[in-house]
């Protein structure tokens, strides 16, 4: 999976535009989650850290610092702390694909303490001896452990509090056919997950090269036989169709489903490495009953999107550097 993540400076600032900047000048913020006393966790990719920001009176905690991190990781763009989660007094994060000593690997943590690896990836800074290769997103599993979105194996898997991990599902590519006519291969790149109300994950995904304009899908997995995985007949299935390049999702307490999408155009983007994200935005769409409608424009490579309780969306901007609440 192709990325992209800026290195600036933090400073707050708001908008009384109609899509106000809520956070600007952040280090990649890449993950966002909504916690329970209504603040939110912000994933700085670049700065190799974790805030807690309250979205009212507009300051912030750094609950995480000197995370693993560099500047230059796969294709030369940033690497590091991916997304978060807070449960039960633990922060629980991923840090992404680089081969070094502390990436590839989960993590829990309380507040301003040493975070433990839970799994035991990259101990030496060697091939790692576990399968995940660029954890991207993660999720409370409702059995107990945790869900977590793998870019570099197409996969998803379901680990343990004891950082035993075990298969949930394996993508394997399908065949698509393109507006030529030709049919071609396309990956399943599971990006951004969720567990729905009805404790079913849902995963957003891209589909790599040449990234064709509503080709990506969201998955609908659920272990229904109760042995701890999705890859039998039956437990997983496409839940909606026709996005482009989808990051992250999110549903809202009516049921719609909300989806980031990384770029109008994700084929020029990844033929010019990238430098182009300026140009060729994203956007955030609201998928419902089969029909998808556009919510926000002109977003610059949008990572994630959250529905607060209070039914607030914030999308992050991880080239841009920002948090933008999206007004309804």
């Amino acid at each position: 999976m192709h990325k992209i993540f800026p290195i600036i400076l933090l400073l707050i600032i708001s908008c009384s535009n109609q899509n106000s900047i809520t956070i600007d000048s952040l280090a990649s913020p890449r993950g966002l989650f909504s916690m329970n006393n209504g603040n939110i966790l912000v994933s700085e990719v670049a700065a190799g850290r974790i805030i807690e920001w309250d979205p009212n009176s507009g300051s912030f905690e750094v609950l995480l610092d000197d995370l693993p991190y560099t500047e230059k990781g796969p294709e030369s763009v940033p690497a590091g702390v991916s997304a978060a989660l807070y449960l039960d007094g633990w922060i629980y994060f991923v840090v992404g694909e680089h081969r070094a000593k502390g990436f590839r690997e989960i993590y829990k943590a309380e507040k301003n303490s040493q975070p433990l690896p839970m799994t035991g990836q990259d101990i030496q800074a060697l091939e790692p001896p576990n399968r995940i290769t660029n954890p991207y997103d993660i999720a409370a599993a409702p059995q107990g452990g945790f869900f977590v979105s793998d870019s570099g194996r197409d996969a998803v898997w379901h680990i343990s509090e004891e950082g035993i991990i075990k298969d949930y599902k394996l993508f394997t590519s399908y065949s698509y056919t393109l507006d030529d006519a030709s049919v071609i291969q396309l990956d399943v790149v599971p990006t951004g997950i969720e567990v729905g109300t009805d404790n079913a994950l849902y995963v957003a995904s891209l589909t790599g090269y040449p990234f064709p304009r509503g080709g990506s899908h969201i998955y609908r997995l659920q272990d229904l036989n109760g042995d701890g995985d999705a890859l039998d007949l039956g437990e997983s299935s496409i839940f909606a169709t026709g996005f482009s390049a989808a990051t992250d999702l999110a549903f809202d307490n009516e049921g719609s489903l909300f989806v980031t999408e990384f770029s109008s155009n994700m084929k020029i983007l990844s033929e010019s490495e990238y430098d182009r994200t300026s140009e060729f935005r994203g956007q955030l769409v609201k998928w419902q009953n089969g029909l998808i409608e556009v919510q926000m424009t002109d977003l610059i490579s949008p990572t994630a999107v959250i529905v607060t309780e209070s039914g607030k969306i914030y999308v992050s901007e991880e080239f841009a550097g920002k948090v933008t609440e999206v007004k309804r």
